[in-house]
């Protein structure tokens, strides 16, 4: 199992036309300061962090068009999705491996006979409201429908914080401070490690 693409529509910079960020074995994001390489990272925290609190959506991250202020916005939507692939389940003459992913019950193909995949997406709603952050809602689905199909309320399956928490995005911010940084990743995966022999 692993990460295929990201898309973004609405979230932060990522604007009113849906961006797609593919991945491969190792990716790298270059670009320009506020051209978007953070929020696409805090986009994957806030449906795969194991902090709660960076699950959390705020009025900042809804996307706020060049030519209304933010007085003038009455209601924003935005939405996050990872495409997972799964190439261990690709038929090799040779192969005696057998895998049964855990999320086997989600997932899509686009035709018989191709691999499956697995499509999770964070939808919110943010409203004016009474108070300066307005209401938001959320929520994460598994989506249901093959990618090349329009998404319908049928195509979307609510998706269980126990199963979302058997992926994990774990993000280390870059410092200017190397011993400092050498400590967030140390500290950060002997948790991971202690966790998951506890």
């Amino acid at each position: 199992m692993k990460l295929a693409k990201l898309k973004l529509y609405n979230y932060r910079s990522f604007g009113e036309s849906e961006q797609i960020i593919y991945f491969d074995e190792l990716t790298t994001l270059i670009g320009n300061n506020s051209s978007g390489k953070t929020a696409a990272l805090d986009a994957l925290n806030t449906i795969f962090s194991e902090n709660s609190g960076d699950r959390n959506l705020e009025r900042s991250d809804f996307f706020l068009p060049k030519d209304i202020s933010p007085e003038e916005l009455e209601k924003q939507s935005l939405y996050v999705e990872a495409v997972f692939h799964f190439n261990e389940l690709q038929k090799e003459e040779e192969s005696k491996t057998y895998s049964i992913p855990t999320f086997f019950d989600s997932f899509v193909v686009d035709a018989p006979g191709d691999v499956p995949y697995l499509r999770i997406r964070l939808e919110a709603t943010w409203e004016k409201g009474s108070n300066i952050e307005g209401s938001i809602e959320s929520k994460v689905y598994y989506i249901t429908c093959p990618e090349i199909e329009e998404i319908g309320d049928e195509n979307k399956r609510i998706a269980s914080r126990h199963d979302l928490n058997r992926i994990r995005m774990i993000y280390v911010p870059a410092v200017r401070n190397p011993s400092k940084q050498l400590k967030n990743v140390s500290g950060s995966m002997m948790y991971q490690i202690m966790n998951g022999i506890n």
